[in-house]
C-alpha cells in the first residue's frame, strides 16, 4: 500500500483529493498489485495506476460539485471523530 500511495501522490502532484476517495482507490490498486504477479491480467500496472488516478480526480470533482453530498460526508466524519458514530 505504501508503494502505491507514494505513486498516487506523485501522479496527483498538487491536486488535493478527499481522504476517503484516495483510500478507496488505494485499496483497489493495492489489491491489483497483490495479485498481478500471481495471475495474468489483461492490463499493465502503469496503465491501471494512471486510470485509477484519472478516475480518482473525476470522482473528487463530482463530490466537490455536489454540496449536499459534501456536507453529508463532513457530518459523518465529524460524528466519527467525535466517537458518536462507529
Amino acid at each position: 500500500m505504501d508503494k502505491v500511495s507514494d505513486q498516487f501522490r506523485e501522479l496527483l502532484g498538487t491536486i488535493a483529493i478527499e481522504t476517503r476517495i484516495f483510500n478507496n482507490w488505494l485499496t483497489n490498486a493495492s489489491a491489483y498489485t497483490t495479485v498481478a504477479n500471481m495471475i495474468k491480467l489483461p492490463f499493465k500496472y502503469n496503465e491501471i495506476i494512471q486510470l485509477f488516478v484519472s478516475m480518482m480526480i473525476t470522482q473528487n470533482k463530482e463530490t466537490a460539485r455536489n454540496d449536499d453530498l459534501g456536507v453529508f460526508w463532513k457530518t459523518v466524519q465529524y460524528l466519527i471523530s467525535s466517537n458518536i458514530l462507529f
